[in-house]
């Protein structure tokens, strides 16, 4: 009951940023994009196949197509193209729409998108991946297994510590309002509309708040029970010394009785 009042209360603050992020498209649309404006590195490479750098120099949202992906780059934002199917992240947010199998890279990890659409967002110090459709895994620098990341969450890859291992917590629900703000920013509008796929994200976001619901309840659950745990032991210690003492203590007097 209470999960539910929590949903309908998030919801409805999510419906009022929707409002909000659309507006911001709509302002952004009608103040038009100005003069396209990539600075490519080296000189004229996006036609060719080679490694590409591409930074977003204008004012406004730049689309990048090639056979695997496309990307909306912010402004300002920076990317290189390693590859048909692999990207590396420089700085800055992207939306990223893969046609098959794209992998996104920095220096904390990779993301493997499988299908759907994500939004990048990097700066120095972390990369964060949030998934709205289909399926990601992510690899962290130095991690042994990769970590599956499900629509409507999103995951952080951070610093690199000393033992080569890049930083990272549980993946957790999108925080919707800076989302839907970047997502308006990054959203095509020629290529559908916004509300309709905010409202198609709606389900897929709650069952992530639910889902992660269920998960801290299991973590407070398995925390109270490690800790329950190693106070029995620490009592069934306790007793087992003090039973010993209580034995030595017999031991020397019933020796101390007999010297006598």
């Amino acid at each position: 009951m209470k999960l539910a009042l929590r949903l309908m209360m998030a919801w409805f603050a999510f419906t009022v940023e929707v409002k909000v992020a659309s507006a911001d498209l709509d302002a952004h649309k009608l103040s038009g994009g100005g003069p396209v404006d990539l600075i490519e590195e080296p000189r004229h490479c996006w036609k060719s196949a080679s490694v590409c750098a591409i930074r977003n120099n204008s004012k406004s949202v730049q689309t990048l197509n090639w056979e695997a992906a496309s990307v909306r780059l912010a402004p300002g934002a920076a990317m290189v193209r390693l590859s048909g199917s692999h990207m590396q992240m420089v700085e800055g947010d992207a939306l990223v729409m893969p046609n098959e199998s794209f992998s996104i890279r920095s220096e904390f990890g990779e993301c493997q998108l499988l299908s759907g659409k994500a939004l990048l967002e990097k700066s120095k110090h972390s990369m964060k991946v949030s998934l709205l459709f289909g399926s990601a895994e992510v690899h962290l620098l130095g991690g042994e297994k990769p970590l599956l990341l499900e629509p409507g969450f999103e995951q952080e890859m951070g610093l690199v510590t000393l033992n080569g291992v890049a930083q990272t917590q549980l993946a957790r629900p999108v925080a919707i309002k800076p989302l839907l703000k970047k997502w308006a920013q990054l959203f095509d509008a020629d290529s559908g509309d916004f509300k309709s796929e905010v409202l198609a994200f709606r389900p897929i976001w709650e069952e992530a708040v639910e889902a992660a619901s269920v998960w801290h309840r299991q973590l407070v659950n398995r925390h109270l029970a490690e800790v329950a745990g190693k106070e029995a032991r620490r009592q069934a210690a306790k007793r087992h010394w003090q039973q010993e003492t209580q034995k030595i203590l017999r031991q020397y007097r019933k020796k101390l009785y007999l010297d006598q």
